[in-house]
């Protein structure tokens, strides 16, 4: 076979490694809870992938996660935002229950989103340190992108090259 070596390498090799690091990418960053989280940020319009890479930032998808600020669960609710957005949406069960956690923590995007315009970097953030902290750095003019909406990015490009065809599938 004549040809550059390159040549016979990317014809080769290069697709042996790309499904290497594939199967390596979906045992790595697994998507348990799918269907609550489809379900969930559907209901909210919020991104699957999105909710998928707040939950793998906040609690590494660790139902059990508990952060020393006292936040629970999946999506790391504190107890009172989770009071806060059961009075509006009453859930069956505890908050700290997988499902119902997804479904307050994506409520709690689409209310973020909501008052930030569906400015994502400053949505995450406000997710991570609190509304009113992220407010108030704002009319200060001094907000800057975080450590956590750089992890949280890169979590859903992650996700976004191993799932997005699924999610194309599904319609979305």
């Amino acid at each position: 076979m004549k040809g550059s070596p390159f040549l016979l390498f990317s014809l080769l090799v290069l697709p042996i490694v790309a499904f290497a690091l594939l199967c390596i990418g979906y045992s790595v960053f697994k998507l348990p809870y799918l269907p609550q989280i489809v379900n969930s940020s559907g209901k909210y319009g919020i991104d699957p992938l999105l909710t998928a890479a707040v939950i793998q930032t906040e609690s590494g998808f660790d139902s059990l996660a508990q952060s020393p600020a006292k936040a629970f669960g999946l999506m790391q609710l504190l107890p009172q935002t989770a009071a806060w957005l059961e009075e509006s949406l009453p859930i069956v069960g505890s908050w700290r229950e997988p499902h119902n956690n997804i479904e307050l923590g994506t409520r709690y995007l689409r209310y973020l989103a909501d008052m930030f315009e569906e400015d994502w970097d400053i949505v995450l953030t406000a997710y991570h340190q609190g509304p009113t902290y992220i407010r108030a750095l704002l009319e200060a003019g001094g907000w800057q992108k975080t450590a956590y909406v750089r992890k949280a990015r890169v979590f859903y490009l992650c996700f976004f090259l191993l799932y997005h065809g699924y999610f194309s599938v599904l319609g979305d």
